[in-house]
């Protein structure tokens, strides 16, 4: 007979204890006065706008061509999941606290659902946007490692092209984002 005593298929997460809750009330409060909520949905909002105006589209396409890589509708699809990975990994990274970060990544993915549902669609049946996250794991992602994963959810990790487009479109996110995160006053 099989011993499966050491399989744990469910760990209940602790719960809050009520100074917990109170706590993380405060805060909120704290930052609706000071108008940092308002702060990250607006964040949130000219990030998904960045990401998906027909300009951002253009560029991409045009960085594609500039890179020697045929356009089609799955590298423009790649190139867009590549953009809202980079823009939401940076908000994850740079804004704080972690409750702001939620706020405006969920104020950017309504925005994107209000602009562009298409894209929005899009990303959502796309499982590239996990194998990003499963790439940078619990460290800071380097543009070679993504580069590398654009180019395999592309079809072709081989591909010396679609490796340079993929890390010349996230350096150039990444610093976008980071501007653009740069730019916000929060108050502390």
């Amino acid at each position: 007979m099989n011993d499966d005593s050491d399989i744990k298929i469910f760990t209940p997460m602790a719960k809050k204890t009520a100074e917990e809750n109170f706590a993380y009330t405060d805060e909120v409060k704290k930052h609706q006065l000071n108008g940092n909520i308002r702060k990250a949905r607006e964040l949130g909002r000219a990030a998904a706008r960045a990401f998906v105006s027909e300009e951002s589209v253009s560029a991409r396409a045009e960085l594609a061509k500039e890179n020697g890589v045929e356009i089609n509708a799955d590298i423009l699809r790649q190139l867009m999941v590549l953009s809202v990975f980079t823009a939401e990994y940076s908000i994850s990274r740079c804004v704080t606290p972690d409750m702001l970060a939620k706020e405006t990544q969920s104020a950017m993915y309504a925005e994107m659902l209000k602009s562009a549902p298409g894209a929005y669609d899009d990303l959502l049946r796309s499982a590239s946007f996990s194998f990003y996250y499963m790439t940078v794991g619990d460290r800071s992602a380097s543009p070679d490692d993504i580069a590398s994963t654009f180019a395999m959810v592309c079809g072709d990790k081989h591909s010396k092209p679609l490796f340079e487009l993929g890390r010349t479109l996230y350096e150039r996110c990444v610093q976008k984002y980071g501007k653009m995160i740069a730019d916000v006053d929060f108050e502390s």
